[in-house]
């Protein structure tokens, strides 16, 4: 699967190309199976040393989850480790990533997913829809990306969960759609990876 999404040029981008016109990263980025991951969670970053480390959940990747839930969870882990990046490189700052740091300063713990579920939803979705060639609508794919962006544990001890800003914006009825389609993929998705 991770092949297949890396062959995806607007995923490799995010995935394996950390670096901006012909600087490269201070970092990379390493993907392991984890099964110390709670029941619940499909995926973590972490940052170790110069390495970015995506931990996806062996139990759900395995027993759980569709390959599009799979794929979204890759490409959404693949952003959280790239807007890191930017915010924890040699000579950031609030010049050279102004977006990164008025997020940062703005929602704290939660910067990244506000910042994604504003700004990032459709590259998860346009990605989404190249690794599956295109065999759902473009509604469905964007419905998947907000997976993880709607609903939010709160990172600053304020409450349990909380919801993006993105998705405060959303009439009631859009966000009851975004819902029924995530469920149905969660339902009825393919689970077998080819």
């Amino acid at each position: 699967m991770y092949k297949k999404l890396v062959e995806n040029s607007n995923i490799n981008k995010i995935l394996e190309n950390f670096q901006d016109g012909n600087k490269p990263s201070q970092f990379n980025l390493k993907f392991v199976m984890s099964t110390s991951l709670g029941n619940l969670t499909n995926a973590t970053t972490i940052k170790s040393g110069n390495t970015f480390i995506i931990k996806i959940n062996q139990n759900r990747a395995e027993n759980k989850n569709t390959v599009l839930t799979i794929a979204r969870t890759i490409i959404h882990e693949g952003i959280h480790a790239r807007l890191r990046e930017f915010a924890v490189r040699e000579g950031s700052n609030e010049t050279s990533f102004p977006g990164v740091y008025d997020y940062f300063r703005r929602f704290k713990k939660n910067w990244d997913h506000q910042q994604m579920a504003e700004h990032y939803r459709s590259t998860i979705a346009e990605g989404l829809k190249e690794y599956d060639n295109g065999q759902h609508s473009d509604s469905f794919y964007n419905a998947l990306a907000w997976e993880g962006l709607s609903e939010i544990k709160d990172l600053n001890g304020n409450h349990d969960r909380i919801y993006t800003e993105a998705w405060k914006k959303l009439s009631a009825t859009e966000k009851q759609e975004v819902l029924d389609i995530i469920i149905e993929e969660k339902q009825n998705g393919n689970k077998i990876c080819q």
